[in-house]
This record gives structure tokens, sequence and C-alpha cells, in this order.
């Protein structure tokens, strides 16, 4: 209130004259809504600015020079807001207009008008800047009709360029996949300890044929058939040690440029107290300077310790496990099961072609007890970053996408097995 009171003073005193205060606080249109008043029956005690003004009216009828006047004009008042042109005029009901009355006259509103002889030319000036404001709005919508139709064809180039981008990216993903894998091959061939274990169903068979009185596993063999390896109980101190391994091949993120870029092999074992993991990866360059460890090249572990392989982490016994070197303690994400202390042991050492991981991770901290014959679920990924900033790609043992992160339905199958290791036969 004080502040109107003041603005109103000021204007008055800085030689202001007629002050017209528009006040219409209505509901809101697409002009706005303006008022003094909080809403239309708001109380004038409880209205600040309005009292204000009110005030200075009754003390301030006029101050100036040939303020008042002996005629009135009365036109009538629009029954509803101009929508379609806020600027235009709003005609009368009365074509013949109103009759101007004295003061303390009375206004009739059938009889021919008496109005100063500018009103209509201040009628034409509105009607021109009426039809000046329309012209202005169909320029406008043409123009806006012309940027929509440029952002539609430009929308449809960059769907083309998309789709060509694509189809690229899929040509060398399958051109790096066959590379992967023909070098992955010629490793094997070279290597006496560590042999491909692909098809464990069958290289179990061979071992039960080889002896006369087979063992019995805590689960029939036909089991076999439908998981992806056998993780044997591990005994000794030898533990890695004529101990078959599983390659990493599957490109499942960028690109791999050839054995010697990235390709990996990973073994598995287990006891009462343990799972023990065993990466050994060959890369020609090695990365760390990002914040995100699966940025840098790195060794990603995922398990579904009972098996369940749901669609989703389930928030008790699913994990995803993130190895990179020189970090202080594993990197666990946000989809994995919590746990207060993971107790997880690991080294990872550099090699003369790449690096070594060992890790052996508790029970405990999977949540479930180990016995010959439970089944569980996991996959090991390792990402590959050879000029910094983000990865440049990535490979997995078993998935076929790059999904494993949010679905266990990624994972293969393993079962723990109570016999020993296949032995590797002598050449």
């Amino acid at each position: 209130a004080k502040a109107y009171s003041v603005f109103m003073r000021g204007w008055r005193d800085n030689g202001g004259k007629l002050f017209v205060n528009f006040s219409a606080p209505r509901t809101y249109q697409w002009f706005g809504s303006w008022g003094t008043k909080e809403y239309i029956t708001q109380p004038i005690s409880k209205a600040p600015k309005h009292r204000a003004l009110l005030q200075f009216a009754r003390k301030n009828p006029c101050w100036w020079k040939s303020c008042t006047s002996s005629q009135y004009a009365r036109l009538q008042k629009p029954a509803v807001n101009p929508m379609a042109n806020v600027f235009a005029l709003v005609p009368s009901k009365n074509k013949k207009g109103t009759k101007l009355a004295k003061a303390g006259g009375k206004a009739n509103s059938t009889i021919g008008t008496k109005v100063p002889s500018n009103t209509a030319k201040a009628k034409s000036i509105k009607l021109a800047k009426a039809r000046a404001d329309k012209a202005r709005q169909l320029a406008a919508s043409k123009a806006t009709a012309a940027k929509v139709a440029n952002a539609a064809k430009t929308a449809a180039n960059t769907a083309k360029k998309i789709a060509n981008a694509k189809n690229k990216v899929a040509k060398n993903v399958a051109k790096t996949t066959a590379s992967v894998a023909k070098s992955v091959v010629a490793s094997t061939t070279n290597s006496a300890n560590k042999p491909i274990w692909e098809n464990v169903a069958g290289n179990h068979a061979k071992r039960n044929v080889a002896k006369s009185n087979p063992k019995p596993h805590a689960r029939p063999n036909n089991i076999l058939a439908n998981v992806d390896g056998v993780v044997h109980r591990a005994r000794g101190r030898q533990l890695w040690k004529n101990s078959a391994a599983l390659h990493i091949k599957n490109v499942v993120g960028g690109n791999i440029d050839g054995g010697r870029d990235l390709s990996a092999t990973w073994q598995t074992h287990w006891d009462n107290n343990f799972l023990y993991v065993r990466v050994d990866a060959i890369d020609d360059k090695f990365i760390r300077d990002s914040y995100n460890p699966w940025s840098d090249d790195s060794i990603e572990l995922y398990i579904d310790a009972d098996g369940s392989r749901s669609a989703k982490f389930d928030g008790r016994n699913d994990f995803h496990f993130i190895y990179r070197w020189k970090d202080g303690s594993v990197n666990m994400s946000k989809n994995s099961a919590r746990r207060r202390h993971l107790n997880i042991q690991q080294t990872m050492v550099r090699t003369d072609r790449g690096y070594t991981l060992e890790t052996a991770i508790p029970w405990r901290t999977l949540g479930v007890k180990p016995v010959a014959g439970h089944m569980i679920g996991i996959d090991v990924q390792i990402n590959d970053d050879d000029n910094g900033k983000e990865r440049d790609g990535k490979l997995a043992w078993h998935s076929k996408n790059d999904k494993a992160w949010k679905s266990p339905r990624n994972f293969g199958r393993l079962i723990l097995s109570s016999g020993k290791p296949p032995r590797l036969a002598k050449r």
C-alpha cells in the first residue's frame, strides 16, 4: 500500500495527469490477468493496493488545470473478452450511439450521439491497428509453417543417416567378431595349459566312457544338457594348474581389433567357503582415467547365486562386481544386492601381454550355502579402453548383448560338481 501511495504522489508531483488503473482479477486468459485485488470479491480491508488507490482518488479528485468537463461519453461495455484479437474494437449494439449528458444529467441510449469530433478518427486508427495486427499474425503463421516443414525435412534426413550408421556398425561388429574368434582359435592351438571346454555335456560323457565305474554326480547326467559349464571343487594348493578355461569372445559393444587388441579366458572353482574366479586377459593398451570403472580396462563379474536368472536383479543374491586396476576395493553396481561387508579377496597383476585377475568371493556374501549339484548364474565380461575417455569395446563369455547389467537372464548356467576337474592330456 505504501509503495502505491508513493507512486501516485510521484505521478502527481511530476506533472502526471489522468491515471487509469486497470483491475481485472478474474480467471487467467492467454494474455494474463491483472488486478489490485487478489480476487474480485476480496474485501477492501484485505486489499491494501486497491485501498491505497481509492484513498488517493478521494484525496486528489482533480489536481491539474482543465481536469473537469461538463460532458461525459457513456459507451456500452462488451459482453465478453475479445478473444479473436484483443485489440479489436467491440461494436456497440446501439448503432446510433449514446447521448452526451451534462454533469448530473441522465444518459439516454436511444437518442443520437453528441461526441467529440475526434472520436471517428480514433476509431479509424484502432481499426487500422487491428488490421495490421491480423496481417502480422498471418505472416507469423506462414513463417511457422515453413519452419515446421524444414524441421520435418531435417528429421527425415537425420533418420536416414542414423539408419545407414546402424547398418555400418552391424557390419563392423560382425567383422570384429569373426576376427576375434579366429585369433582365439589360433591362440588355443598354441596353448598347452588352457584348452577350450565349451561342450560340457560332451566332455563329461567322454570321461564317463573312459572309466569303467564312474562316480555318480549329485544330479543326473542329463541335467548337464541344460547348463553351460561345471564348477569343480577346489583341491590342493595349485588351484589353477591343469584346469580347463573358457574363452570370452562375444563382442557385445564397440569394436575389438583382433585378439591382440583384446581377448581373454577365465576359470572357476569352489569350496565350502569361496567361489574362485580367474581371468587372463590379453590387452595391448592399458588405460585407467575415467570416473566409471566400466569405461576403462576392467573386468565385470555377474553372479546369480541361486540360479533363478530372473528378468531383473532380485535384490537378494544377484550381483554385478567390477574389478579395475589399482582400485582399492571391488566396485559393485547399484542393481546388486546390498551387503555391509563384501570380504572379497582379489589380486590383479600385469603380465607381458595384458593382466590377470584372481578373486575369491565368500558364499556368505553371495547369500547361499554351496552343495554339489547347486546351480548358479554367471557371466564374465571384459572392457577395453585404448585411447582414454569412454571404453572402445566389450567382450562377454555368455551374453550376446550388453544387457547383463540389468537382466540376469543373460547369465550362463553353471553347476557345482563334487568331482575333480578334468586333467589335461600331455603333448
